[in-house]
């Protein structure tokens, strides 16, 4: 394997993608973060988010204060920044998305259905 493959591999992200939203969520948010909140954004049930969230913080990446709740550690604010995710605003691409599906609203009359679909080939 050549340096940079091996480079390459080095420099990828070693947090699945929910958990990287979780991360860029609370660090956007700060301590005004609401778990409730978070849930509804990311379509997730409590259990989900907690395992998200338990994960974060067993890595590092969060920490939980009394006064502020869950924060982001300065590892979790390096990540953000190695890999271009420090700028990114969740709820701002959450909320032009589900913007497109609202107006695209369900207007059944223009769905296709071929002739035949039941069958089987």
């Amino acid at each position: 394997m050549d340096e940079r493959g091996e480079m390459s591999r080095k420099k990828a992200p070693k947090l699945k993608i929910k958990e990287m939203i979780v991360l860029i969520y609370l660090h956007e948010k700060g301590s005004d973060y609401a778990h409730k909140s978070l849930q509804t954004l990311l379509s997730l049930n409590f259990r989900e988010l907690d395992g998200i969230i338990q994960n974060l913080r067993k890595d590092d990446y969060i920490e939980y204060t009394s006064s502020s709740g869950y924060l982001v550690t300065n590892k979790g604010k390096e990540f953000l920044l190695q890999h271009d995710l420090s700028d990114i605003s969740v709820i701002k691409l959450l909320n032009e998305e589900n913007r497109k599906y609202i107006q695209m609203g369900s207007n059944f009359s223009e769905i296709y259905i071929p002739r035949d679909f039941h069958l089987k080939l």
